[in-house]
């Protein structure tokens, strides 16, 4: 949780520094060079190319947002059409007045980094069909954020959505390949995961105290489950690893301490030192590799030792009771 303080206060310095960069309007009659800010409807645009501008708020030149941010698809600036492809990075971060987002017919791609960090008063968010990314820290501490609709998103940053306390239920499309670590660390409402089928990776911390967090499904792409990505998930009872895993990282579902049951698929070859320490009431334990997977020390109590029940494939039971650490059970048929 240590961890988790220290981003907080990494997110809280970025926020600090918003305003210390300003810049002015140009005549509505000039031409506008890419870097070259304008505003409409009292918002301000940066120009990125000749067809294209991100948005933000500027706070220098009086812009306020209160209540529901519409993003334009596009705006006409001195008789030109800018299509506006991106939210700029800590573009409406700490806009409390704020909320809801509606992308109305949006061309935005990229949601930037811190763009919506600590804005307290968004409660439901629904993603254009055209964000493909969404930047690091992006709606951190939005802690009245419940709802999120995320479409064709690829790319979700660390610390997305970290603090984001009341978002109740995080589902990773099918579309996404990345997503961060701390992604949604601290989520303590989040009560059902589903990971999507192209991610390959759970990053550390990924999951991280979500306290609330009850079911939880791992999509068949992933292959690693990285270090405390389910750390302190206490309200977690099951959980099942599917076929694609390979490794479990260290303290990767450290503190729950609410497991009863696990299932490690066929592909689970090795479970890192303390993966599962301090799931104390974990009692059921199902492995399907005929092979037994590297199970490395200080997993289980002996309690568990002697009383969990371990199930493993009936022609690979002579092999499990010789491993190492899997020969402890004592119940291991």
């Amino acid at each position: 949780m240590n961890n988790l303080k220290i981003l907080g206060l990494t997110v809280l310095a970025a926020l600090a520094c918003v305003s210390l960069t300003s810049c002015s309007d140009d005549d509505e009659g000039g031409s506008l060079n890419v870097g070259d800010t304008f505003k409409v409807d009292g918002l301000s645009y940066t120009v990125l190319s000749d067809e294209t501008c991100e948005i933000w708020n500027n706070e220098y030149a009086g812009d306020k947002v209160v209540g529901n941010l519409v993003i334009p698809g596009s705006v006409t600036y001195g008789g030109h059409k800018y299509e506006v492809t991106a939210i700029k990075d800590k573009a409406f971060s700490g806009c409390t007045e704020m909320t809801g987002v509606t992308f109305s017919n949006s061309s935005v791609k990229r949601i930037g980094d811190y763009a919506f960090a600590g804005c307290t008063g968004l409660t439901d968010l629904e993603f254009g069909a055209s964000v493909t990314e969404i930047g690091e820290y992006a709606f951190a501490y939005c802690d009245n954020l419940e709802d999120i609709n995320i479409y064709m998103v690829t790319s979700i940053g660390a610390c997305a959505f970290m603090y984001c306390t009341s978002l109740r239920k995080a589902t990773v499309p099918p579309s996404v390949t990345e997503l961060g670590e701390y992604a949604f660390a601290g989520c303590s409402s989040i009560e059902s995961v589903y990971t999507g089928n192209r991610l390959e990776e759970i990053a550390q911390f990924t999951f991280s105290e979500c306290s609330s967090l009850k079911s939880v499904r791992i999509g068949e792409s992933v292959t690693h489950i990285g270090f405390k990505a389910f750390e302190g998930c206490t309200s977690l009872g099951s959980v099942v690893i599917p076929n694609s895993v390979t490794d479990i990282g260290e303290f990767a579902f450290v503190g729950c301490s609410g497991l009863e049951s696990v299932l490690l698929g066929k592909g689970v070859s090795y479970i890192n030192n303390m993966a599962f320490n301090g799931c104390d009431r974990l009692m059921t334990i199902t492995s399907e590799n005929p092979k037994p997977p590297i199970l490395q020390a200080n997993n289980f109590t002996t309690e568990q030792y002697m009383n969990a029940d371990v199930y493993v494939p009936s022609g690979s039971v002579s092999l499990y009771r010789s491993a190492d650490v899997w020969r402890k059970f004592q119940r291991l048929r």
